[in-house]
């Protein structure tokens, strides 16, 4: 068998610190922590991360997985919460409240934008108790603004892109048929394409931007397998995801996305999806339903969710790694 020097046509090299620079293929050997090192295509797997401070479940999350934020949420019975907590990618601190019918709280709610531009909007809404709002939120990293609410009120939906280009699809709505959609620019809300299937509880909250958003699963009932693609005008049914759900986290684009958890019941399954064809991928350590995720499809995040419902949110954090990545030769 060829050696390495044969194959590449020089040594491993040793280096005091792994390289910053990499190059997919690449061997190393780390004088600093005696290990064997190479950077590849590695298969996804979930890990677990540092405790939530507090349960929430059917709370917004929004951002990425070095900085987020997870806002409201609540458990039966209307154990509704108003706030915020922060992520940096390995603690969790205390950010804003949330302004809506203090001291009561939401949940429900739809969220797209950053940990510094946030938006949330819809929900179930606490004190006294609606069960579809069409209010709208904005978050600058430390406290929340009311801004202009949406057309149709709706809870239990998903949503895709920024603050100035986001869209908010699904959920159940007061009359509704759960198929409409909405754009916001920053400042107002104007309407976007019907979805061909209408449902609440897809899974959320984030993946896709507003000309190319994603929706996926739901619950009609029962739940739902049928995927849909917006392109910024209509919505296209493209290829259902294998296994149906509901209420689970989503990541990632149209065409590098990862679906996760949710209530089918209480589902440990992951699926990446690459624009058209699914891809059973290794599963969360704990399945649950009524969570949210962010991310991309190669760095995902779920905190939070539980099942049964009525069962206290779970805290417990796993994040998702996939692609290329840094990896450490061992002699098992």
């Amino acid at each position: 068998m060829a050696g390495y020097k044969t194959v590449k046509g020089f040594n491993i090299q040793t280096r005091s610190s792994d390289p910053s620079n990499l190059i997919e293929g690449e061997v190393w050997y780390n004088s600093t922590s005696n290990d064997l090192k190479a950077y590849g295509n590695v298969a996804g797997s979930w890990s677990s991360s540092t405790a939530m401070p507090a349960g929430h479940g059917l709370g917004a999350q929004i951002g990425t997985t070095t900085a987020a934020i997870v806002i409201a949420g609540n458990f039966p019975p209307d154990t509704y919460t108003n706030t915020t907590i922060e992520w940096d990618g390995s603690s969790w601190t205390a950010g804003g409240t949330i302004t809506r019918s203090p001291p009561g709280g939401t949940s429900g709610q739809i969220g797209f934008g950053t940990l510094t531009t946030a938006t949330i909007a819809g929900g179930h809404q606490a004190a006294p108790l609606v069960s579809f709002t069409t209010l709208v939120e904005e978050y600058d990293g430390t406290s929340w603004t009311a801004v202009n609410t949406m057309t149709d009120a709706r809870n239990d939906g998903c949503a895709a892109g920024t603050n100035a280009a986001g869209l908010v699809m699904c959920g159940t709505s007061p009359g509704g048929t759960g198929t409409e959609s909405e754009e916001y620019d920053g400042t107002s809300w104007t309407a976007g394409g019907a979805m061909n299937t209408g449902r609440p509880r897809p899974m959320g909250s984030e993946c896709g931007t507003q000309t190319a958003g994603l929706a996926i699963g739901g619950y009609n009932p029962p739940s739902e397998n049928a995927v849909e693609e917006y392109n910024g005008v209509g919505w296209t049914s493209v290829t259902n995801i294998p296994t149906a759900s509901n209420n689970g986290g989503c990541a990632g684009i149209q065409t590098q996305a990862l679906s996760f958890a949710g209530d089918n019941p209480g589902t440990t399954a992951t699926f990446s999806y690459d624009g058209t064809n699914w891809t059973a991928e290794a599963a969360l350590a704990t399945g649950r339903g009524y969570v949210n995720g962010l991310g991309t499809g190669t760095s995902a995040f779920l905190c939070g969710g539980g099942y049964p419902f009525e069962t206290p949110s779970n805290v417990m954090v796993e994040e998702w790694t996939s692609g290329l990545s840094t990896v450490t030769f061992t002699d098992s």
